[in-house]
């Protein structure tokens, strides 16, 4: 979060200093639930009303919805993409409500329905290429999945600022270089172990 705040803060004040030269930026905010949404969209407002920018929200559409959140920054809509994540979603949605952790097969669930929804984006060309004639220059995308890295790098935006609203995900410390000795740090995902572990809450936490 501060690491998030801290390029808010960066790119309000080049927007203040450069107010002519205002970057375009584009915000990949798919509509995996509202609160994600929301969270997009504040960042998208600030960036848009605060420091002046040029922002464009994208909003792939895995749930339907006419949500958005943003009062300042253009909304495009990607609609009608794929019905695999509402379908994945029942079963993980029961789960998620019932198991106290995630098991690996509902995570495997929500692995596939996004990749599903992901491939069918990429399938839709014509309106990435209304994306690409905006000439991002930075692009900011969540977490949560890897969709918004390729669809960045798809459409040639060299910068790309990847954010998410809570804890490092452990299969993205490793992609990014971070340590995370699984010995002793506990596994940030679906998992209520503390920092001082038994033997046998770490071997659980190897297994998570």
């Amino acid at each position: 979060m501060k690491s998030l705040l801290g390029t808010l803060i960066f790119l309000c004040g080049f927007g203040y200093e450069h107010g002519s030269h205002a970057a375009n930026i584009l915000v990949y905010s798919p509509s995996y639930s509202q609160s994600h949404l929301i969270t997009n969209a504040l960042m998208a407002d600030i960036l848009a009303e605060e420091a002046g920018h040029n922002v464009v929200m994208f909003i792939p559409e895995y749930h339907e919805t006419n949500f958005n959140g943003t009062k300042h920054a253009k909304i495009i809509r990607m609609s009608g993409i794929s019905d695999s994540f509402d379908e994945n979603m029942k079963d993980f949605s029961a789960g998620f409500i019932k198991d106290h952790t995630l098991s690996f097969r509902l995570r495997k669930l929500f692995e596939e329905a996004t990749s599903e929804q992901c491939e069918a984006i990429l399938r839709r060309k014509s309106e990435l290429e209304q994306l690409r004639s905006y000439n991002f220059d930075v692009a900011f995308s969540e977490q949560l999945d890897l969709c918004g890295v390729g669809i960045i790098r798809y459409l040639g935006i060299k910068s790309h600022i990847w954010i998410s609203s809570g804890s490092m995900m452990d299969g993205l410390s490793d992609t990014l270089g971070v340590p995370m000795p699984i010995s002793y740090v506990p596994s940030v995902e679906e998992n209520d172990l503390s920092t001082e572990m038994s033997f046998m809450e770490r071997a659980q936490n190897m297994y998570l």
